[in-house]
This record gives structure tokens, C-alpha cells and sequence, in this order.
């Protein structure tokens, strides 16, 4: 198998469109699956055509985790003055 751009050995093939890429015109990437409220950031292998921006990939999954602190903090805020009284 030969990658889809250069012709040299293939490592993969793209987990979106199946093409096979070497190392230089792929590999584990940021990807988002699902949809709505099932979606979620992920790391899979696909090659550079399939591979979406991944400052903004990145971007996204830091913004889950802060909400996420932020929820859990006030969740405890909310604990423990409930249980302080």
C-alpha cells in the first residue's frame, strides 16, 4: 500500500475515508464524533486531507474540562454551605 499523496510506503489507512498515508501525510489527530449531545473529541488516525483544525479541536476539549471544574466547584460551594449551617 502506497500513501494517497507522495507514493511512499503506507503506514495507516484514514479511519474517515480509508485512504492509506505514510507518516508525514498523517496520523493521530483530533476529530470530533458524534452528534449533539453525544459528541465528543477524540484521537484517531486520518490523513491530512480528513484532518480538521486542531487548535480549534484542542480548543474545544479544554473548554469541556474548564466547564466541567467550574460545575464541580460550585457544586461544592453549594455543599458545603449547605452542610455548614
Amino acid at each position: 500500500m502506497d500513501c494517497f499523496s507522495c507514493g511512499q510506503p503506507a503506514e495507516r489507512s484514514c479511519t474517515r475515508c480509508g485512504r492509506f498515508f505514510c507518516e508525514s501525510h498523517g496520523g493521530d489527530r483530533l476529530v470530533g464524533e458524534g452528534a449533539r449531545k453525544g459528541r465528543r473529541i477524540v484521537t484517531r488516525a486520518v490523513c491530512d486531507n480528513c484532518t480538521p483544525n486542531q487548535e480549534w479541536m484542542a480548543f474545544q476539549r479544554g473548554c469541556g474540562i474548564v466547564v466541567f471544574v467550574i460545575v464541580l466547584i460550585v457544586l461544592a460551594i453549594t455543599l458545603f454551605s449547605i452542610f455548614s449551617q
